[in-house]
């Protein structure tokens, strides 16, 4: 699952609780996105979900550290993500109430002049991908990028519709969106791409040019409630990637890509230092976000 926590009293795992939710967290006491979440996961057929507030014990640094370590796992290798695309906080949930459309569907005919097939024309237009994805409450959201790019499908809760994103096509109820503008030149593409390229320096795009140019713009425009989880919240990328370029990773740059790498600069009115944590000045990782 992949959700904002938003304002919202989250039901989270402590060491307060573990013992009592090791044996039943009884339903009614989930946060409503978490109940929607294993609605869906039941009706789609599956026994597990994994929920970061339930899977790590969130008073617990060791705990902690050791599960955001393993996100390059968790979301790479799950069977489907679901993603609470519009909802802002943790109390609002996946389903949103839609507004009904007008819809007329009129047959067409082929060249011979026979009926050759029906479509459908709707008064109101829907929210699109664009609108209920790449604009909405999880796209400003440090954490859910490395957990949309990680995911191999992912199921977005839209206010109007739903999407569906994979690693070849995007998909949504009124609208295919493999050849537009929504996915020509997308950063989930590129990884996709890189993924499957038998030697990752050759041809198109570099994976140094998709690090640099387009991952680290994309993931510090946005924000983080704790400035010091900006080392962690893009690891799962950096995991990927090194595994990938078999290269080092340094304070978000990479070691055979280093001259380059120290070329950044910033697009916006510089935001001071990230008092957070202790990044070394001549990364970009040393600088606050938000």
């Amino acid at each position: 699952l992949t959700y904002c926590w938003g304002n919202a009293k989250i039901t989270k795992t402590t060491t307060r609780n573990i013992s009592e939710y090791k044996q039943e967290i009884k339903f009614g006491s989930l946060s409503k996105v978490f109940q929607d979440a294993i609605i869906v996961t039941r009706k789609l057929g599956f026994r597990y979900i994994w929920i970061d507030a339930l899977c790590i014990i969130q008073d617990s640094k060791d705990d902690w550290e050791k599960e955001a370590a393993l996100m390059t796992e968790v979301y790479s290798n799950a069977a489907i993500t679901l993603s609470a695309a519009v909802s802002v906080s943790g109390c609002e949930g996946l389903f949103s109430p839609r507004r009904p459309l007008n819809s007329a569907r009129l047959m067409f005919k082929g060249t011979n002049g026979a009926p050759d097939g029906f479509c459908s024309f709707t008064a109101v237009s829907a929210k699109t991908f664009g609108d209920d994805v790449l604009k909405g409450a999880l796209s400003v959201r440090g954490w859910t990028l490395q957990e949309r790019l990680l995911s191999r499908r992912i199921i977005h809760f839209g206010r109007d519709q739903l999407h569906w994103e994979c690693q070849k096509t995007i998909r949504s109820e009124n609208f295919d969106a493999t050849s537009s503008r929504f996915f020509g030149n997308r950063i989930y593409h590129g990884l996709t791409e890189l993924l499957h390229q038998k030697n990752p320096h050759s041809g198109g795009t570099t994976p140094y040019f998709l690090w640099y140019y387009i991952i680290v713009p994309e993931y510090t425009k946005r924000c983080l409630t704790y400035q010091k989880d900006i080392l962690v919240a893009i690891i799962g990328i950096a995991k990927f990637f090194g595994a990938r370029l078999q290269d080092k990773y340094i304070w978000g740059l990479w070691e055979k890509d280093l001259p380059r790498g120290l070329l950044w600069n910033t697009a916006r009115e510089y935001g001071g230092r990230a008092a957070e944590i202790n990044a070394p000045s001549w990364s970009w990782l040393s600088i606050s976000n938000c």
